[in-house]
C-alpha cells in the first residue's frame, strides 16, 4: 500500500535563501556607499580646515613677518599648491584676515548631510592649536562653518 501523506517541509528552499542573500546584499552595498560618501566629504572638509588652510596661514604669516592682514584667499591658494576655489560639496570659501587672526568661511550649502558633517568638523577643529575655542568665533550655523585661526 502506498502511503499518501504529505511529507511536512523543514528548513528553507535553495530559492528563498537565495533571495534572501540577495536582499541582505543590496542593503549591504547602498549602505557602503552612502557611507563612504559621507566619511570622503567630512575628511576633505578637516583636511581643508584643518591641514591645508592653516599651512597657508602659517607660510603667509611667515613670508609677511607674522602680518596676517595680507592672507588673502589667493595668496593662501599660490602658497598651498593643494587648495583648491570651491569647497568638497562645491560652494566657494572666503577668507578674512586682521591683524591677530584669520577668519575662514567654508560653506556647506550644498552638502546633502551638512548638519552632521558641520557639528563634528567643529568639534574636531576645536582641539587642534591655534584655533578659537570661542565659540561666537569658531562655529557651525546657517549650513556654514567659521573657524578663526589665531596667530601664534
Amino acid at each position: 500500500m502506498i502511503n499518501n501523506k504529505k511529507i511536512k517541509q523543514q528548513g528553507f528552499s535553495l530559492m528563498e535563501l537565495m533571495i534572501v542573500m540577495a536582499i541582505i546584499s543590496t542593503l549591504t552595498v547602498a549602505v557602503l556607499v552612502v557611507g563612504g560618501k559621507m566619511f570622503s566629504s567630512k575628511q576633505e572638509i578637516i583636511t581643508d580646515i584643518a591641514i591645508a588652510i592653516p599651512s597657508a596661514v602659517s607660510v603667509c604669516a611667515k613670508l609677511h613677518r607674522g602680518d596676517l592682514t595680507t592672507c588673502n584667499k589667493s595668496s593662501l591658494m599660490r602658497k598651498v599648491q593643494t587648495l583648491k576655489e570651491k569647497t568638497v560639496c562645491g560652494d566657494t570659501w572666503t577668507i578674512a584676515a586682521s591683524a591677530t587672526e584669520v577668519v575662514l568661511t567654508y560653506p556647506l550649502t550644498s552638502c546633502s548631510d551638512a548638519d552632521d558633517i558641520g557639528a563634528e568638523v567643529v568639534e574636531y577643529v576645536k582641539e587642534l592649536p591655534r584655533i578659537s575655542t570661542d565659540i561666537s568665533k569658531t562655529k557651525y550655523a546657517s549650513k556654514s562653518l567659521q573657524i578663526t585661526y589665531l596667530r601664534k
